[in-house]
């Protein structure tokens, strides 16, 4: 098997080809004109030319048999049923499919969580908003102000909150 990568302005293209030689796996690296005209070829150590990816782009190449993704407590009926609410005739694949796309979203939101600015004055003030209308008591605890407030609830500052 080999991939054939085109470069960005369309003018050339770069194959690698991997294969064993004399025990060692090595990976094969030609370049070519657009038009197919071979231009460059050499064979290197298949680890040093991954090293080299890793080292060039910033990444990290695990072996894809390494990748294992152990499977959570099995769904409850209820949980189910409502994952696959607006899903007929469901197979195997698509429901990989929508696990698959769960997880790159939970990867993304694990390396860009969204934590929108809080304005702490509006907390405070929905806090001692709150213990003056008695409905709960936050001497010590701010969270439910805090949810309030992310939520959407804003207070309008008078003399009395400010």
């Amino acid at each position: 098997m080999s991939t054939t990568v085109m470069n960005r302005f369309g003018a050339a293209e770069v194959v690698l080809d991997a294969y064993p030689s004399d025990g060692v796996e090595c990976i094969a690296v030609a370049t070519r004109s657009a038009r197919g005209t071979p231009e460059w070829y050499s064979n290197f150590d298949r680890a040093d030319f991954l090293a080299a990816v890793e080292a060039e782009c910033g990444v990290r190449i695990v072996p894809a048999d390494s990748i294992v993704i152990e499977p959570s407590e099995p769904l409850a009926q209820w949980e189910a049923e409502l994952l696959l609410a607006g899903e007929r005739n469901l197979t195997a694949d698509r429901a990989r499919s929508i696990g698959t796309d769960y997880f790159h979203m939970a990867q993304h939101l694990d390396a860009h969580p969204h934590e929108p600015p809080v304005d702490e004055a509006q907390v405070a003030a929905l806090s001692v908003a709150l213990i003056a209308n008695e409905e709960h008591d936050f001497q010590t605890d701010d969270a439910y102000a805090r949810r309030l407030y992310l939520a959407g609830v804003r207070i309008e500052p008078t003399e009395a909150t400010s």
